[in-house]
């Protein structure tokens, strides 16, 4: 459990650095940004969870897309016409990290 939280934790930072770096949710306020980063996570680690990724299943980026975009709906409904873009960098910012570490496998 130690090691998972460790590996979000980087994860997230990894991705949080991506989002501020290509500078166009600048709107948002730092602790938003954040806590963006924060749902997106979270509801991608429980999609993972929950479809078995990390056992036998597929990771399906429709299926998670359409999770994540509705996280945020939820709670950042005053973004509503940035949320669909969030998804998909935030979307692209994860396989960077995957990729980085070594963590997928392509089938």
């Amino acid at each position: 459990m130690e090691k998972e939280l460790e590996s979000m934790n980087d994860a997230s930072t990894f991705v949080l650095d991506k989002f501020k770096a290509e500078g166009d949710y600048t709107f948002l306020t730092p602790d938003e940004l954040s806590d963006i980063v924060g749902v997106l996570i979270a509801t991608d680690q429980k999609y993972m969870e929950d479809a078995d990724v990390f056992g036998e299943g597929v990771y399906d980026e429709d299926a998670a897309y359409d999770l994540l975009l509705d996280a945020l709906k939820s709670k950042f409904s005053k973004y509503n016409m940035y949320l669909m873009r969030m998804v998909e960098d935030y979307m692209d910012f994860a396989e960077e990290y995957l990729a980085s570490i070594d963590a997928i496998d392509w089938e």
